[in-house]
């Protein structure tokens, strides 16, 4: 059927009988409007009884090229939607490191195929006998999101590689920002833990709070500090040790805000979750997700668990 159609709107008579998906009134013919946008495109067809129409029929070709429209406005947002995903997964870590002494678990999820993407990442990388964990969010949900958070990440492993501190990494990542990138924000917490002795130096950008579990007790890391993108005084990074056996969860938004609720009754719904980690960290991620994250996930979610043997 869309061989010969041009591009553009045309009109034609026809019989019903290459139409027979429906019944059509008998004795009468049809008119069909098909509208093509593009040239790899396959034309989109409406198709009525001929007695409706008056002459030129102006209201159906008017109809077939919203209809075209709107359905072309949905390829181009699939397309972008599956670009966007496919970046975003090629840039996050392909694999988890091994490190004895720690239990490690990921998960994430992309926004519906309803929402745009957005740019949420996180990094797990063993640097100088350090584990190196970083998570963040670009505001915005577009496919520029996902460049943008890409071009964060690769900075926050390259200042890293160069042996800065938590607070010095965000300093750095916040002066590129500034400089090549002045109208973005996002919001990261980047940690280096030294496995064997359990010791993290913790520094946040307007992050959420991370979160320690241990034997049933749940609390969360306060890190109060400005996000990137604006220039504001940091404080000092945090230094605390992770207690052997204790569970700590790094998170994006999506994980707690819902519109129908505060930030705060998120927080408090991921601690009571929370209470109880699974012994498979993976299973426990899993359940993050199931109990947390609404069926339609409407932005990204990312989640990191570490457990300290």
């Amino acid at each position: 059927m869309t061989t010969g159609v041009p591009t553009g709107s045309t009109v034609r008579v026809d019989e019903p009988g290459n139409w027979a998906l429906v019944d059509w009134p008998a004795g009468d013919q049809v008119t069909v409007a098909a509208a093509r946008l593009r040239e790899d495109r396959a034309p989109l067809y409406v198709v009525v009884p001929t007695s409706t129409q008056t002459a030129r029929t102006p209201v159906l070709v008017q109809l077939a090229q919203a209809v075209a429209a709107a359905v072309e406005a949905q390829r181009s947002f699939d397309e972008e939607h599956r670009i966007a995903v496919t970046l975003q997964r090629s840039l996050l870590p392909r694999r988890i490191p091994e490190i004895a002494g720690l239990d490690l678990a990921v998960r994430y999820e992309p926004a519906s195929a309803q929402t745009e993407v957005g740019g949420d990442f996180y990094e797990l990388v063993m640097l100088d006998g350090h584990l190196l964990m970083a998570i963040g969010d670009v505001a915005g949900h577009s496919l520029h999101a996902a460049t943008v958070m890409a071009e964060l990440r690769h900075a926050v492993r390259a200042y890293a590689v160069e042996g800065h501190q938590p607070g010095m990494i965000l300093h750095r990542v916040n002066e590129l920002m500034r400089t090549l990138l002045p109208n973005e924000m996002a919001t990261i917490c980047v940690l280096l833990l030294h496995p064997p002795s359990g010791r993290v130096r913790l520094a946040s950008a307007g992050h959420l709070p991370t979160l320690i579990s241990l034997d049933g007790k749940v609390e969360y890391v306060q890190h109060s500090a400005p996000l990137l993108g604006v220039r504001a005084k940091r404080p000092a990074d945090l230094e605390f040790v992770l207690p052997a056996g204790a569970t700590l969860v790094l998170y994006t938004d999506g994980l707690i805000e819902r519109r129908d609720a505060t930030i705060d009754e998120g927080l408090a719904a991921l601690a009571s979750c929370a209470v109880r980690v699974d012994d498979d960290l993976d299973r426990f991620c899993q359940r993050l997700l199931v109990e947390l994250a609404p069926a339609e996930i409407q932005d990204d979610v990312a989640v990191v668990a570490l457990r300290r043997h």
